[in-house]
């Protein structure tokens, strides 16, 4: 190949790949959009998790903390029974 068909070349790849990007975003939208309609189907069944021959459906919560004040939570997580709480690295070389 000379050096203008690996560009086209090239530019044929990227545009495929654009396309796939794209296809993939609207995939992305579509699942979150069933996953809503799941969510709320199983919340007014009172059902938490349920399955089909093809694949298993279930509802995870998880709670996620939030740092209102740094220094205070820092303070308390340097308290020496707290050191589970931070991650310290230590470098022996």
């Amino acid at each position: 190949m000379n050096i203008n068909e690996l560009i086209e070349a090239r530019s044929e790849v990227k545009t495929s790949m654009e396309s796939l990007t794209s296809s993939l975003k609207d995939l992305q939208a579509s699942k979150d959009n069933l996953d809503y309609q799941l969510i709320g189907a199983l919340e007014a069944q009172g059902l938490s998790r349920t399955a089909n021959k093809e694949a298993s459906v279930s509802i995870n919560t998880s709670t996620v903390p939030d740092v209102v004040d740094w220094d205070a939570f820092y303070e308390s997580i340097s308290k020496p029974f707290n050191h589970n709480l931070k991650e310290e690295k230590r470098n022996y070389g």
